[in-house]
C-alpha cells in the first residue's frame, strides 16, 4: 500500500545511518596525544583501521605512544585474521630523526617506531611479529599477514611511538586495516572456492616475491592443474558477483596473474608443467597445460601466468623477473579447535622454502669458502713459479708446489723424462747440473743421485 514505501525507504536509512556510526566507531586514531592500552573487538564485516593520522592530512604529534589489543569478537569457533598494511610515511626530512631512524634506539626516544605481533599458538614458522623504525623498514616487510585464531589467547598487539622532539610535518604515518574473515564467504574482495580462500595481491611481483607473499598468508599461489579447474574457477568467481553486494571479488581480465606453476629450461612445451604441492608434503607435481606461448619458452624457465581472455583462461609463461599480480589461496579454518589435525592435513603448509632450496643457489659453505681460499693460494703460488722461470729464462723445468714455497726442480742432464703436461715428443733437457738444483729451505744441498719416484 501507500505506506509501504516510506517505512521501506525508512528502515534503508535506518541500516545506513547504523553502518556509518559502525564504520566510524571502527577507527582508532593515534595523533595528538598517547592512547594507551586499547582492547578492541573486532566484528565481521567491519574492518578496524589503526591510524596515525584523519584523512589526507599529513602530519603527526611528537612523543606519542599507542598500544592497542586486537581480538575477534567471537571465539566460538576458530577465526581468521586479516591484516593489511595500507600505509607506513614516516618523516625522514632533516631535523625530524634522520640518521637515527634505522637504529630503534626506543630508550633515548630519537626514532619513529611501529610495531605489531601476534600471540598465542601461531602456525610454525610463520613471521609473528614485525618492527618497523623506517621507510625502507616497511618496504620490505610483508604488506599481508595472515593469522589463524584458535581461542582467545590468539590476539594481536599494535604499538606505535613517534620521536620526542619534533612534530612531524612531512607524512602521514601508518594505517593498519585488520579484518576478521567471514566462513564460506572471506571478504568482499575474496572469493571463497572449494574451501579456499583467493585473493589477488595489490602489489606487483616477481615470482619468487608472490610464493613469499602467499608464506606470510600461510597459503600458496594459485596452481591450476588443467583447464576445467580454471573454467570452475572462474564461474564461481562470476556467480559471487550475483549475490550481494553485487560485485564481482576478483578482477581475472586487467592483468596477467602470476599462478604457482612453472617450466624448467628443456621440458616439453606445455607437457610438464610442475608445481610444488602443499598437500603433498611440497612434492614437485606434474601436468599437462596448454600454453599460447609455448614454443617461445621451450629452452628457457619461466612462470605460469593466468587471464581470463573473451571468457576463456589463457596460459601463458612468462620471464620469472617480471613483475605481475598473483593470485593466492589459503585455506579455511577448520570449524573444530585442532589445531594438530590441521597440521596433519597440511592445510596450512606453505612451499616458500622448498621453492627457494630448489631453484635459488644456495649459499656457500665453510667448508666451499676454504676450498676457495686453497685455490686461490695454489694459483697465486703457481704465478710466482712462472714469474721465476721467465726471469731466468730456463727450459723445460718441472714445479712442485707445496703451501709453503715454490720449489723449481730442473731435470738433470742426460736424464730422459716425459711430463704428462708436455708433448710425446718434446726433448726434455737442462742447461743446469745437478749441483745447481736449488733445494728447499732447511733440506740438505746434497746432489740427488736418482730421481724421486713420487715425481
Amino acid at each position: 500500500g501507500p505506506c509501504v514505501m516510506p517505512i521501506l525507504v525508512f528502515d534503508l536509512v535506518l541500516i545506513y545511518l547504523c553502518l556509518c556510526h559502525v564504520a566510524q566507531s571502527a577507527n582508532q586514531h593515534c595523533i595528538d596525544k598517547a592512547i594507551r592500552n586499547i582492547s578492541v573487538n573486532i566484528y565481521e564485516y567491519n574492518p578496524y583501521k589503526v591510524l596515525t593520522y584523519i584523512r589526507d592530512a599529513k602530519g603527526y604529534a611528537r612523543n606519542l605512544h599507542c598500544r592497542w589489543v586486537l581480538r575477534a569478537s567471537d571465539y566460538t569457533n576458530p577465526r581468521q585474521m586479516l591484516l593489511t598494511v595500507a600505509n607506513v610515511d614516516f618523516d625522514e626530512s632533516s631535523g625530524g630523526g634522520n640518521g637515527t631512524l634505522g637504529l630503534c634506539n626506543t630508550a633515548t626516544g630519537s626514532a619513529d617506531v611501529f610495531s605489531f605481533a601476534f600471540s598465542g599458538q601461531l602456525t610454525s614458522g610463520q613471521v609473528s611479529s614485525q618492527r618497523w623504525c623506517s621507510n625502507s623498514d616497511a618496504e620490505r616487510a610483508p604488506k599481508q599477514m595472515l593469522a589463524n585464531l584458535w581461542d582467545s589467547s590468539n590476539k594481536l598487539s599494535v604499538e606505535f611511538q613517534s620521536d620526542n622532539r619534533q612534530k612531524r610535518h612531512n607524512a602521514k604515518g601508518v594505517q593498519l586495516n585488520v579484518q576478521i574473515l567471514s566462513r564460506d564467504y572471506c571478504y568482499v574482495d575474496m572469493l571463497y572456492h572449494e574451501n579456499y580462500c583467493y585473493f589477488i595481491t595489490k602489489g606487483l611481483l616477481t615470482f619468487d616475491e608472490a610464493a613469499r607473499a602467499a608464506s606470510y598468508m600461510l597459503g600458496s599461489v594459485t596452481a591450476f592443474p588443467d583447464a576445467d579447474a580454471a573454467l570452475r574457477f572462474v564461474d564461481a568467481n562470476i556467480k559471487r558477483g550475483e549475490l550481494l553486494p553485487m560485485i564481482v571479488p576478483l578482477d581475472l581480465t586487467s592483468n596477467k596473474l602470476w599462478t604457482g606453476a612453472y617450466k624448467d629450461a628443456g621440458d616439453a612445451a606445455g607437457d610438464s608443467i610442475r608445481y610444488l604441492d602443499p598437500l603433498s608434503d611440497c612434492n614437485e607435481m606434474r601436468f599437462k597445460l596448454p600454453l599460447v606461448n609455448a614454443s617461445s619458452t621451450e629452452s628457457s624457465n619461466c612462470g605460469v601466468a593466468f587471464q581470463l581472455v573473451s571468457g576463456r583462461p589463457v596460459f601463458t609463461c612468462e620471464p620469472t623477473n617480471q613483475r605481475l599480480p598473483a593470485l593466492i589461496k589459503f585455506a579455511q579454518i577448520p570449524l573444530v579447535k585442532r589445531p594438530a589435525a590441521a597440521a596433519a592435513e597440511n592445510l596450512f603448509v606453505t612451499c616458500f622454502t622448498a621453492w627457494v632450496a630448489k631453484h635459488q643457489p644456495a649459499a656457500c659453505s665453510t667448508g666451499c669458502i676454504v676450498g676457495i681460499v686453497a685455490g686461490a693460494l695454489a694459483l697465486a703460488v703457481a704465478l710466482c713459479c712462472l714469474v721465476a722461470c721467465c726471469r731466468r729464462k730456463c727450459s723445460w723445468k718441472r714445479y712442485s708446489l707445496t703451501a709453503a714455497t715454490c720449489r723449481e726442480e730442473s731435470v738433470g742432464s742426460g736424464v730422459e723424462e716425459k711430463s704428462p703436461a708436455l708433448p710425446a715428443d718434446a726433448a726434455v733437457g737442462s742447461d743446469l747440473s745437478d749441483a745447481q738444483v736449488q733445494m728447499m729451505p732447511g733440506k740438505s744441498e746434497k746432489p740427488r743421485e736418482t730421481e724421486d719416484p713420487k715425481l
